[in-house]
Order: structure tokens, then sequence, then C-alpha cells
């Protein structure tokens, strides 16, 4: 028996990649959103592979299985997946407990976080002395501020191009017989479940991040604004750089570039709750001044091209990643949004979870 045709709603990382398998899996699926992501982090985000402000038991096994899936799409020669040296700059070792829902979250005994531990990362800690000199072997750009921090960790990761990566999912989606519409939107999760049951579908994937949980009363989630500035990548540029500590970076305005596709995208913010749809002056000021900071020759020879805001839906209580029996009257009603951060860190591993409860007899 053909699985039931489904509503995915919401196109971000996370409607896709729950889309792309149901359609692997033989589901005929309706992609519905109201736009392309406009509010999301997706279209913009810098696509590192890491865990980022998402404090949920899951994301290690999700973060696994999307590895997989990028390691997979690197090997096959997908050229949306690049793997890049990647460096983050510590305040000291051992300083956070294993609780922090912050990017770097590192583990009391300075022990490697559960997220690097696969080898193919090859994750290694130093102080910044040892770092500058196993740059000389890796080729890794190692910036001048390091040397306002004492430690830093290293490894080879994930980056997506996330915009082509998106192109490519609808693609397919389309190929496979789904369809999408990103015009039109839903007022209401009853309008919603209504629409699916009129189009004969057996179930519905809530994939919409923040508005998901405005489209189902979930009050856990709350919207945390980020900026960047995007410049033209230079040939030969390839390593992301991150901080979020003290002296020079905080939770809130992190510090970061990351090489993505043909553009170098260096941030940001961190502000919950924060909804201004544009740039501020004062924020074009320190992305620029963050652009000297990390970008080689202080960022001579990078022409800034534009810039962008977006908001990561983080949820007080994790993912919201489960069968809505209260929804699932006609139609079985899966959640899947909430993800912070971490949208493409773990789309693929919350894509199958999602997948297998659709499918569930």
């Amino acid at each position: 028996m053909p699985p039931p045709p489904t509503l995915v709603l919401g196109s971000g990382v996370i409607g896709l990649r729950t889309a792309l398998l149901l359609s692997r899996a033989g589901a005929r699926v309706s992609v519905r959103s109201a736009g392309p992501s406009a509010s999301g982090a997706s279209p913009g985000a810098g696509g590192l592979w890491m865990p980022h402000a998402c404090a949920d038991p899951r994301v290690s096994r999700w973060a696994k299985r999307t590895l997989a899936d990028y390691l997979r799409m690197h090997a096959a020669g997908d050229g949306a997946v690049e793997m890049v040296p990647a460096v983050a700059l510590l305040d000291a070792p051992a300083v956070r407990p294993t609780g922090d829902t912050n990017t770097y979250n590192q583990p009391a005994g300075g022990d490697t976080p559960a997220w690097a531990a696969d080898p193919a990362l090859n994750f290694q800690s130093f102080s910044t002395p040892q770092l500058r000199w196993q740059a000389q072997v890796t080729g890794a750009h190692v910036p001048a501020v390091a040397g306002e921090y004492g430690n830093a960790w290293a490894w080879r990761g994930p980056v997506v191009d996330a915009p082509r990566n998106l192109g490519d999912m609808e693609r397919e989606i389309v190929e496979r017989g789904g369809r999408i519409d990103k015009e039109s939107a839903f007022e209401s999760a009853d309008e919603a479940r209504a629409a699916a049951v009129r189009d004969g579908c057996g179930g519905v994937v809530n994939c919409l991040g923040g508005a998901g949980g405005l489209l189902t009363g979930d009050g856990e989630v709350k919207l945390a604004r980020g900026v960047l500035k995007i410049y033209k990548r230079p040939e030969g540029f390839n390593t992301a750089v991150l901080v979020d500590q003290p002296p020079l970076a905080t939770p809130e305005r992190p510090i970061y570039c990351i090489p993505r596709g043909d553009v170098v995208l260096v941030g940001g913010t961190h502000l919950e709750g924060d909804m201004e749809e544009g740039v501020r002056e004062e924020e074009h000021a320190f992305l620029r001044e963050h652009a000297k900071m990390l970008l080689p020759g202080g960022g001579e020879g990078f022409e800034e091209i534009g810039d962008w805001v977006g908001w990561r839906p983080v949820r007080e209580g994790g993912v919201k990643l489960g069968l809505n029996e209260e929804l699932s009257r006609g139609v079985r009603w899966v959640d899947n949004y909430g993800h912070g951060g971490s949208g493409w860190t773990i789309a693929t591993g919350c894509a199958e979870d999602a997948r297998d409860l659709i499918l569930a007899e």
C-alpha cells in the first residue's frame, strides 16, 4: 500500500528535507508556506554544520544523521556541500556547564563535545599558539584576534550552500510529483487540517518554524534575530571562524565568518524578541568591524555585496517533534519546528523522525 499523501507546512530546510524524504518514500507531497521562508533563517543561513541555540537531548542523534547525509552528498560530488576548516576561539577551557545552549558548549573536563565525536571531523582542542602551528599544515586561516583568546577548537566540517540546496530539494520534490505553493498560507491549524482532508491527505507535518508555534498555540517559541553582511568570496578563502565569548564577543553578539558557495557571510547577532526587519546603522558598522577582525588582510579584497536579516525559531522546551494527538483528527498531524539556530545541522535527522511518524501503521 503506498504511503498517504501528505501536506508539509513550511519551505525552509526543515520543511523541504521532510517533504523530500516523504517523496523518496513514495508519498505524494504538497508543500505550502506563506512565501519563500521570508521570516525564517534557512535561505540566508551560513549552513555550517554545528549545533547552535537548540537545547534538546535529541540534538546529537539528529546531528549525527544529518552529518552522514552531508558527507554522503559531498562524496558523491554534490556541489551544495563543501568541507571547510573551522575554528572556534574560546576564552578558557571547561568554563561552561554542559547544559548551556550557546554555540560552543564546552563540556566539563575539556572533553570533545558530543556533536564533534565523528572521526570524519578531525576535531581537536588547541592552545592558540598550537592552533597557529597546526594551521601551517591544514591551511586554515587564523585571524589576528586569536591572540585575544587562550584556547581554540579546530575541525573540518560541512558547509551547505543554503540557497542552492533549497533549490535542489524543491526541484527533486517536483520531479517526484510533489507540489510547492509559496504564495498562500493557513490562518489556523483547523484550516490546514481541513484543507488536507479535502485534498485526500493522510498526514500533515508542521515545519513552519516560529510560525509553527503560532499555528498551534505553542507559546514556547521565541524568535532570535540574526543579521549578517555578505561579501564576495575570493578564490582561496576557505575557513569558518566563530567566536561568541568575551572579550570580543557575547552569545547575543557573536562574531563569525563562514565561506558558503561564492560568498562569505559575516555576522552577527542573536537577539530574542527583536523584530526589526532592516539592518540598523550601528549594525552595519559593527558587522564591517567583524569583517576587519576575521577576514585575511582586514577584509581588503573582500567586496561587500549585501546584507541579510532572519529569525531563528528558538523553543524553550526543545524542538517540537512528535505526533500532535489533539490535532490528529481526520489526518495524522506531526509537529517539526523550533530548531533554533540548528536547522541545517539537524534537518535530516528530524525529517527522518517526522517521516517515520507519518508512515507509521
